[in-house]
């Protein structure tokens, strides 16, 4: 489909845009979490298009590991535009449990390289840290780490994973570009989606639970807050009506990220995670 150059040019920096955080969680305070933790480095090579990617040069990706070696670790996934350190709290009650815990700076979060962050990019950041962790494991995500948690389960699962909890977590690129293209005429949407497939393979619909969700064979928990302001409470009504072995959790009153911070919620994803 051709369009105008100027429509061509337009969807290439909105997409580009939209792929772009605009700030690194870098707070003294969050970093200060990771205080307890092992610092580890490894060279990852991102995936700006997908499924097709040119060669690049690789990034370094920021792991923090708490415990010793373990038969079952989990990984941590934070949230656009946060980092490591906001999902310390959950560390405590999963190293009481047995497990072994590694936290990952997402690509352009943190202290890890890169300046983009999509769905597959963020997916295979979380597989390149369960690889590296090795043996069982599970992943434990917020938010948009939680929509790539579930975009890895389905297509790229690592042959050990045991189990996903998604914490106010959206439903796929759908859902995360609405705000965007809600407000562009015809021509220019038309434009946005086009450059989207050219850089991703499939239309933002394809990248939806509603697409993927069935393929999950792993069990998984969806905890979300009915007072989130940041992602719709219908977004876990989405993924559980999509996903064939899933458990709901619904809390009332921590909004987006303090839900975090819930030891109520940390014991209920603890015994979940255990019987998997």
């Amino acid at each position: 489909m051709a369009f105008e150059p100027s429509l061509q040019e337009f969807a290439r920096e909105s997409v580009q845009r939209w792929s772009s955080p605009t700030t690194r969680d870098t707070s003294a305070k969050s970093r200060s979490q990771l205080a307890g933790s092992t610092r580890h480095v490894m060279s990852y090579r991102e995936t700006l298009n997908y499924p097709h990617d040119e060669d690049r040069a690789a990034i370094p990706l920021c792991l923090f590991a708490w415990g010793g070696p373990a038969s079952h670790s989990v990984i941590l996934a934070h949230g656009w535009e946060l980092q490591a350190g906001r999902m310390t709290p959950l560390v405590r009650p999963l190293l009481a449990a047995g497990f072994r815990v590694i936290a990952v700076d997402a690509p352009a979060h943190g202290e890890s390289g890169g300046a983009e962050l999509n769905l597959p990019n963020y997916a295979r950041a979380i597989r390149a840290a369960c690889d590296w962790a090795g043996g069982d494991v599970s992943i434990l995500a917020h938010s948009f780490g939680g929509t790539a948690a579930l975009w890895l389960a389905a297509f790229e699962p690592p042959p050990t994973l045991q189990s996903v909890v998604t914490m106010g977590a959206g439903s796929g690129a759908a859902y995360l570009s609405t705000h965007i293209l809600r407000h562009l005429d015809e021509a220019h949407r038309r434009a946005w989606v086009a450059e989207f497939v050219r850089r991703f393979g499939m239309p933002p619909s394809s990248y939806n639970i509603e697409a993927f969700g069935s393929r999950i064979s792993v069990p998984v928990l969806i905890a979300h807050d009915s007072n989130d302001n940041v992602v719709s409470p219908s977004q876990a009504d989405l993924i559980a009506a999509h996903v064939c072995s899933v458990r709901r959790i619904a809390t009332d009153g921590f909004g987006h990220v303090a839900m975090l911070r819930s030891p109520q919620l940390a014991t209920r994803i603890v015994e979940f995670l255990a019987d998997c």
